[in-house]
């Protein structure tokens, strides 16, 4: 359908008179091969690491670090860990467009450990592997008060055969212990089981699709996938399946997500309980990062008819769940206002683009948190859909 161009320029030129948002930071571009953790040394808070599209690099350690690492275009391939430890109650951290592959070692690829401050992960990839017998899950989340995925994939190891009589079995895509997590459009994959030994047709287990454990986690158009159980040349057994969600000790909500056991066996959800509540999933993404004068895109799903909005917001918050809203909010409403953007077509869809505005000359970036949300005055209802960061950047870089 045709964008709805004129309400989001409305909605542009409020969001760029806030003050509250107009912080600069400063934007430290990485070429593929070099490191990201000397320009994490180098750091200021609210800082910009800009990585090439499709470039290469290692991983990178951000500990107590209020540093956004966004790639330029296609994600980027990490070819090591990528953590983030330790953020204090007013540090922020987004991670965009990054694709970790962290071979023959025995630590998850994408780890956030005890973190207070908000972690966005956006458009990131994590595939577990491993060594012998120590494989990996996807991505670990653990003591993090405020957690934000979109749009991403989390891969377990598969279970390995290195000739030992271990039993190894496929790891869990994506692991939450003690956390506050909102989880939207993403794909959590289990790990494929394994042979087991030399000899006979000993086979383990897939790993699961995500493992819950202590947590409050708000999900929405989701898949949780569990691995298929190992099969062995010339045998006719196979393994069990991995659950695709596990849930212990947890308060799980969830909205038009899809929950598969792999075969053979496997459960959709095990453990405590999962509020599956009616409803239709909503997406929302925003490209970024983006350069001053060019342009943006906005895109949304939903349901036909209905009106989509954005709270554009300087700063998150840890995830508030709303029931009649049928979405967690994420952004702090202190420091955001009211968008209007335009209605769902009959499609199911809207894609709008603007042009974005020339920024201060002594601001090099400046990034935004918008949370969209849905609504319908005629039934009428309101929906909170899934929330995107935004990085506008000086059109030098």
């Amino acid at each position: 359908m045709r964008p709805n161009v004129h309400f989001c320029v409305l909605g542009w030129l409020l969001v760029a008179a806030l003050p509250s948002v107009a912080v600069g930071q400063t934007v430290r571009k990485v070429p593929s091969g070099g490191s990201i953790q000397a320009a994490v040394a180098v750091s200021r808070p609210g800082d910009v690491i800009l990585l090439t599209a499709g470039g290469s690099y290692g991983g990178f350690t951000l500990d107590s670090k209020a540093v956004s690492v966004v790639c330029d275009g296609s994600p980027a391939d990490i070819f090591s860990a990528v953590i983030v430890k330790n953020l204090l109650p007013n540090q922020n951290v987004i991670l965009r467009g990054l694709r970790v592959n962290w071979y023959a070692v025995s630590i998850p690829p994408l780890q956030l450990l005890s973190n207070a401050g908000s972690v966005w992960v956006e458009d990131c990839a994590a595939y577990g592997d491993g060594y012998d017998v120590y494989l990996t899950a996807g991505a670990v989340i653990s003591a993090c008060a405020s957690v934000n995925l979109r749009g991403c994939r989390f891969e377990g190891a598969p279970g390995y055969y290195t000739g030992t009589p271990y039993s190894i079995q496929g790891q869990p895509g994506l692991v939450v212990s003690s956390s506050t997590v909102n989880i939207t459009d993403t794909l959590c994959l289990g790990g494929a089981g394994g042979p087991i030994g030399l000899g006979g047709c000993g086979v383990s287990g897939g790993g699961g699709g995500a493992s819950v454990t202590n947590s409050l986690l708000f999900a929405s158009g989701t898949t949780f996938r569990g691995g298929n159980g190992g099969k062995k040349s010339g045998c006719t057994n196979q393994g069990h399946g991995g659950d695709g969600f596990t849930s212990s000790g947890s308060q799980v909500f969830t909205i038009g997500c899809v929950f598969l056991g792999g075969s053979v066996d496997g459960a959709g959800i095990s453990g405590d309980p999962v509020l599956q509540r009616p409803g239709t999933a909503r997406s929302f993404s925003v490209s970024s990062p983006v350069r001053e004068q060019q342009p943006v895109a906005l895109d949304f799903a939903g349901i036909p008819g209905e009106q989509t909005g954005l709270l554009a917001s300087g700063a998150p918050i840890a995830p508030l769940f709303f029931a009649d809203l049928r979405g967690a909010l994420v952004v702090d409403l202190a420091l955001a206002d009211a968008l209007l953007t335009g209605p769902i077509g009959s499609d199911g869809v809207l894609h709008s683009s603007l042009t974005v505005p020339t920024l201060p000359s002594s601001v090099e970036g400046l990034t935004f948190y918008l949370q969209s949300f849905f609504f319908d005055l005629t039934v009428p209802h309101a929906a909170l859909g899934p929330a995107s960061s935004l990085v506008l950047l000086d059109s030098s870089l």
